[in-house]
């Protein structure tokens, strides 16, 4: 297999990665420790880690970018122990989840060696942004539904995901996405993958063009009006 240090480890880490995305600072309430023994993690085969939570009290999460991801407020959230700690590591990652038996958020930091991490973005949706698809119209929908709210989503990308990547590119070892499907001839022509290093981008937008133009992608008008019986009426 190509690339063999990209290992089922670093895999796990994107997953981190992206949770880190949304990572916010918090205030310093009162703390006090609890322990949610029913979630201790135990290998025989690894280590036994000691799950003891430290509560904290009064605290919002996710207020970063409070226009694209409503901020979360809390009574009160956990810390965990942190559960990677990579020899040499350069990268805190805060992971989240929630405890039924604790009945609260926790927040599991990690220490990754950026060397041995990778990120990647899961299924980045060409739509609205004129280059890609767009929704049918007069009626129709398409990726976040309606263009009003595309317009949302493309400038969370700008603002948010385009300069976090931009800023991890030299602190990671690498940066790929994710894309539906298989790989076709198009996709193919457009973007590397790790069997496929030879692209050109030029003939895959022709090639895709050709394509976008060959399908129908109108959608019907709103119906004006439908027929409705008086015995049946169900809201």
């Amino acid at each position: 297999m190509k690339n063999q240090w990209i290992t089922r480890r670093v895999f796990y880490f994107v997953l981190l990665l992206i949770l880190a995305l949304f990572a916010s600072s918090c205030d310093s309430p009162e703390k006090e420790v609890s322990m949610d023994q029913s979630e201790t993690l135990y290998n025989e085969a690894d280590f036994i880690y000691s799950n003891e939570l430290v509560k904290s009290k009064g605290v919002t999460l996710f207020k970063d970018w409070p226009e694209y991801v409503q901020p979360l407020k809390q009574d009160y959230v956990y810390t965990a122990p942190e559960l990677i700690n990579d020899p040499g590591a350069d990268l805190l990652v805060k992971a989240f989840r929630y405890s039924y038996n604790a009945r609260g958020v926790v927040i599991v930091p990690n220490k990754l060696n950026g060397k041995n991490t990778a990120i990647i973005v899961v299924h980045p949706w060409g739509v609205d942004d004129n280059l890609g698809y767009s929704p049918p119209e007069p009626a129709g929908i398409a990726l976040f539904c309606t263009p009003e709210k595309n317009k949302v989503y493309q400038k969370h990308v700008k603002d948010v995901l385009v300069p976090f990547l931009d800023a991890m590119r030299d602190h990671v070892r690498f940066v790929g996405y994710s894309l539906t499907g298989t790989e076709d001839e198009i996709r193919k022509t457009m973007y590397k993958s790790i069997d496929n290093k030879t692209i050109n981008t030029k003939s895959g937008l022709e090639k895709f063009k050709a394509f976008k133009n060959s399908k129908n992608l109108m959608g019907k008008p709103v119906i004006r009006d439908f027929k409705l019986s008086r015995g049946r009426r169900t809201l």
